[in-house]
């Protein structure tokens, strides 16, 4: 699952087992404040979120609406077809770690444009 934060572009992800209710809620109040306006699609398990605080948009992509999610829908895109250049397929059992990854590739591009500037971004000095 993912979200986007619209101020800072900053993109959490995190796999979660099933798409039942408490799966995504637990992913919200874990990674997203619950002040938050949140634009989901139509799916039954986002229809309770104002409980919980988020405000809440939904857009029915079946009937062509995909305004609030145009930008999460574009990051699956781009990051499975990455996944499958850089790693060949999508490993399930791998799934988080390359979610981490995408992640940071995601929020810190500049570490990503070569390897010698990302050994020295994540090296910790001694």
């Amino acid at each position: 699952m993912g979200a986007i934060e619209r101020q800072t572009k900053r993109l959490k992800l995190s796999e979660i087992l099933d798409r039942e209710q408490d799966s995504l809620e637990y992913f919200l109040y874990k990674k997203v404040h619950t002040e938050s306006k949140l634009h989901t699609d139509c799916w039954t398990a986002y229809h309770d979120l104002y409980w919980n605080g988020y405000g809440h948009e939904m857009h029915n992509h079946s009937k062509g609406k995909f305004a609030g999610t145009n930008h999460i829908e574009s990051v699956w895109s781009n990051s499975k077809r990455q996944i499958r250049r850089t790693h060949g397929q999508i490993r399930t059992n791998k799934l988080d770690e390359m979610m981490i990854e995408w992640e940071a590739r995601y929020n810190f591009p500049e570490l990503f444009k070569n390897p010698l500037t990302y050994i020295k971004g994540v090296l910790v000095p001694y």
